[in-house]
């Protein structure tokens, strides 16, 4: 026979199943709610070591002008955001507790209640820190591959010369 799971739970089922960090922030701009990947992957112990927190703890972002506090958008992509009600796949780096610095992909989307009247931002980020070291050894073997064939022709270039 199956269980029933009521919607509360299997939504908290749900953010515990989740690989990537996922963060609910207030309209002030301070978290709410983060999902245990993230405060695993962030380097903390528990939720309440985070929560309440301003969003610019979590990130080596820009800080704009006016802005007490680093940014996870550049401001292109936060006016954006609360214009188009979402943006993704932004590249931005995410800073643990412990100060390392982790490239993650960047998604968030406006929540609005029916008025219109913003709520708050839901955030999702993907750890890219392999993409990014195949990246770098893919740019490296490349650069290596071209600088080989480029020898043999400048050799032969100049013996052709000579003739």
């Amino acid at each position: 026979m199956r269980r029933v799971i009521p919607l509360d739970s299997f939504e908290k089922l749900i953010l515990q199943a989740i690989s990537d960090v996922i963060v609910c922030l207030d309209y002030d701009g301070k978290i709410k709610k983060i999902n245990p990947a993230g405060i695993r992957q962030l380097g903390y112990d528990r939720e309440e070591d985070i929560l309440g927190r301003g969003v610019g703890m979590l990130t080596k972002g820009t800080v704009a002008a006016e802005a007490e506090e680093p940014l996870f958008f550049k401001p292109e992509d936060f006016r954006r955001l609360m214009e188009e009600g979402s943006v993704n796949n932004v590249e931005v780096l995410f800073r643990s507790k412990g100060g390392d610095e982790t490239p993650v992909l960047l998604s968030g989307s406006v929540m609005r209640d029916r008025p219109g009247r913003l709520l708050g931002i839901v955030l999702v980020a993907k750890n890219i820190t392999e993409l990014k070291k195949m990246e770098k050894m893919k740019d490296e073997f490349l650069g290596t591959v071209s600088h080989e064939l480029r020898t043999p022709l400048a050799i032969i270039k100049g013996a052709i010369s000579n003739l």
